[in-house]
């Protein structure tokens, strides 16, 4: 801590209302939040640590997942299933990632895909079971929402840079006539 970024502020529409909810050991990397659960994620960046809290800020912060002695650093990409109650995330090197996935009680962490190059997005598709992922360099990834049937795309450098913008479909329907594997 200790350098003036390493806090969650609510902030209305307007601008004028900011409210510092909580501290964290280090610069906040991403929030997700779970507004049917009422539970704010944060991955802290140097830590390596996914935390949680509620979301008016009250009550204390719970460390979930942490790096330390783990090799999972820079935390980033937070995804929530809302459907099974999972939390997936990025963590790694940048040279070496990894997706993992635990419980919002900070149980089961799972390593489900590694080896991957600087990944800065992911998106999950509740309604097909799959995450898909994109990396450095123009690739991106497909797999199942446990790590398994996994496949990649090559799409042309500088085309895609991130996919927390990406909204998916709840219907996961092709054309007819399409191929819909990945």
């Amino acid at each position: 801590g200790g350098s003036g970024n390493d806090h969650i502020e609510r902030i209305d529409a307007t601008g004028a209302n900011r409210t510092n909810l909580f501290a964290l050991h280090s610069i906040p990397s991403d929030v997700a939040l779970d507004v049917g659960h009422g539970y704010l994620y944060a991955a802290e960046r140097d830590s390596g640590q996914l935390v949680s809290r509620a979301i008016d800020g009250s009550g204390a912060s719970t460390v979930l997942f942490s790096g330390a002695g783990s090799g999972m650093t820079n935390v980033r990409e937070i995804e929530i299933d809302t459907v099974d109650r999972m939390l997936y995330w990025v963590g790694g090197d940048a040279m070496n990632d990894t997706i993992y996935r635990g419980r919002p009680d900070g149980t089961g962490l799972e390593m489900l895909i590694d080896g991957l190059d600087q990944a800065h997005g992911l998106a999950l598709d509740l309604a097909a079971g799959r995450m898909y992922w994109n990396e450095y360099g123009g690739s991106m990834g497909s797999a199942r929402l446990d790590g398994t049937d996994r496949g990649a795309f090559a799409i042309p450098a500088g085309e895609v840079r991130d996919l927390d913008i990406l909204t998916l479909p709840a219907v996961n329907q092709a054309p007819e006539g399409a191929d819909k594997t990945v």
